[in-house]
C-alpha cells in the first residue's frame, strides 16, 4: 500500500499529515502530487471527498521556502467558505513548520487587518477569493514578483459564477508560473475557457462517479405532502448525528427551519442571507456539532468539508440537476458512510429521471413516520393498478428501466433500445431462476 513517504515529501511535512490523521494518499494525491513538486502544471478532476485539497497543499509547502519573506504561491478560491476551509486543511502546516506563513484574504470588512499584517511581514501562501486577492496585487499589498504557484480551486464554480476575468488579470501579472487547476467536474466549456491562461502538461480525470461510493442515493416520493413536515418525519425517523437539509430557494430556509426547531431539533440556517460575521459565526457552530441539522442553501453544496454529516435530505431538486450531486458530496466524504435523500411527486418524474444512471437510488415512500419501499418508482401510481403487481425485483428494475427511457427525448429506435433495456433485466433474472434451480436439484441429489 502506497505511502506519503513514497512520495518524494518532506519528513516534517508527512509527520503533520500523520499527527492530523493522514497516512496513506488517495487516488488523486498519488497521480498529482509527484508531478506537482517536479513543477510541471496540472488539471484535475476528482469526484468530491477525494483528497483534492492536500493534493495542491502538500507540494506547495514542500516547494516554498519559509526563509524568504516573500509571496511565492497562491491558491484562488471561488467563495469565502471554501477559502478559509483550505486555510483550515492549511493551519497544522502553518503552526508546524518554523518560519512558513500562509495566509486567508477573503471579504472587504477584513483589508484594513490585511494591509496591517502585511505592513510587517508578507506570507509565502495566500488564499483567498478572486477579487480580493486581485485587490492586493493591484495594489502592490502583495507582490506577484516571486510568485511560482498558482492553484485555481473548484474551477467550475470560479467560471460559473463570473470570476475568470479576475483570474485571468492575476494570472496576467504572473510570470510563467505553474499552474494547478483542481475541479469536481470538467466539461468542455471549462477546458475551452482554461485553456486561454492555463497550459496544464498533465490532466488527471479520476473516476466516474458523482459522488463517493460510500454514499446511498434514496429518492423519496413525498405524494404531494407538505415538504417541511415530511423532512421532520425523515429526520425523526434517521436520526442523525448531523444531517443537511438543502432548499432550493432562500425563501424557503426559515420555514424549514421554523418547521425543524419546533420539532424539537437543535437546527440552524446557513445561506447567503446572512452576514459574512454570521456565516464565520454559524460555520463555527456548527464544526463544534452544536447543532444537529443544517437548513442551507446551494451556498454550502460545493466543496464545503464537514466530515460528521451522515445524513443529507434534498427538499426539491435543484434547478441545475448538478447540484443535486453536489449537495449528495456533502456526506460520505474519506471512505465514511453517508445517506443522500431527495424529495420528489409525480410532477417532477421527468427531471428525477434524468438522475437514475448516475446515482442507481432506491426509491421509498412516507407512510406516517415510517419509511416504506416503493416497488413502482418514477412510474406513475395509476398505472400500478390497471396492471400487474410490481412487487418483486425484476419487476422493479424493469419499472427503473422504462422510468429512464420516459425521461429522454424520442429519437429513432427508441423503442427498440427501451426493449432491449428490459430484455436485459429478464435475461438477468433467468440467469438467477436457473442457477438456484440447478442449486436445488444438486442439493436433492445429495440427499
Amino acid at each position: 500500500m502506497a505511502s506519503f513517504r513514497a512520495l518524494d515529501i518532506p519528513e516534517q511535512v508527512i509527520t503533520i499529515l500523520g499527527e492530523n490523521g493522514y497516512k496513506e494518499p488517495s487516488e488523486v494525491q498519488l497521480s498529482v502530487i509527484p508531478r506537482a513538486l517536479r513543477g510541471e502544471s496540472i488539471l484535475a478532476q476528482s469526484p468530491t471527498g477525494s483528497g483534492k485539497t492536500h493534493s495542491f497543499l502538500i507540494p506547495i509547502i514542500s516547494r516554498v521556502d519559509p526563509s524568504l519573506g516573500r509571496l511565492q504561491a497562491i491558491i484562488i478560491a471561488p467563495t469565502r467558505e471554501l477559502a478559509r476551509q483550505t486555510y483550515l486543511f492549511a493551519e497544522p502546516f502553518n503552526k508546524g513548520i518554523e518560519g512558513l506563513r500562509i495566509r486567508l484574504y477573503s471579504g472587504e470588512n477584513e483589508r484594513a487587518g490585511d494591509l496591517e499584517g502585511l505592513a510587517s511581514s508578507s506570507p509565502q501562501v495566500a488564499i483567498g477569493t478572486p477579487g480580493r486577492l486581485l485587490d492586493l496585487l493591484t495594489s502592490g499589498v502583495l507582490s506577484p514578483k516571486y510568485v511560482k504557484t498558482v492553484v485555481l480551486d473548484e474551477a467550475d464554480m470560479l467560471l460559473d459564477m463570473g470570476f475568470f476575468d479576475e483570474c485571468a488579470s492575476i494570472m496576467e501579472k504572473l510570470e510563467n508560473p505553474q499552474t494547478l487547476v483542481f475541479s469536481a467536474t470538467l466539461k468542455e466549456h471549462l477546458k475551452s475557457a482554461l485553456s486561454k491562461f492555463v497550459k496544464a502538461s498533465f490532466s488527471f480525470e479520476g473516476g466516474v462517479e458523482k459522488t463517493a461510493g460510500e454514499v446511498k442515493h434514496v429518492f423519496v416520493d413525498s405524494r404531494h405532502q407538505d415538504r417541511y413536515q415530511a423532512a421532520v418525519r425523515l429526520f425523526k425517523n434517521k436520526k442523525p448525528f448531523l444531517g443537511i437539509l438543502f432548499v432550493s430557494k432562500r425563501e424557503e430556509a426559515p420555514i424549514a427551519h421554523r418547521a425543524l426547531k419546533e420539532a424539537g431539533f437543535d437546527c440552524v440556517v446557513y445561506s447567503g442571507d446572512l452576514s459574512e460575521r454570521e456565516r464565520k459565526k454559524t460555520m463555527k457552530a456548527i464544526r463544534e456539532n452544536k447543532y444537529q441539522i443544517i437548513v442551507a442553501s446551494d451556498l454550502l453544496a460545493r466543496g464545503i468539508d464537514l466530515p460528521d454529516v451522515d445524513m443529507v435530505v434534498s427538499l426539491d431538486l435543484p434547478n441545475e440537476l448538478d447540484f443535486y450531486f453536489h449537495r449528495a458530496g456533502r456526506t460520505g466524504r474519506f471512505g465514511k458512510v453517508g445517506e443522500s435523500y431527495l424529495f420528489y411527486d409525480s410532477d417532477d418524474a421527468s427531471r428525477t429521471s434524468m438522475l437514475l444512471e448516475q446515482c442507481s437510488p432506491k426509491f421509498m415512500t412516507l407512510k406516517g413516520d415510517r419509511l416504506v419501499d416503493d416497488p413502482v418508482g418514477l412510474l406513475p401510481k395509476k398505472k400500478l393498478n390497471k396492471t400487474k403487481k410490481y412487487g418483486d425485483d425484476e419487476q422493479r428494475e424493469i419499472a427503473i428501466v422504462k422510468a429512464k427511457h420516459s425521461g429522454k427525448k424520442i429519437k429513432p429506435g427508441y423503442k427498440k433500445k427501451k426493449q432491449a433495456d428490459i430484455d436485459k433485466v429478464k435475461r438477468k433474472y433467468r440467469k438467477k431462476a436457473i442457477r438456484e434451480n440447478i442449486r436445488k436439484n444438486l442439493g436433492k441429489a445429495k440427499k
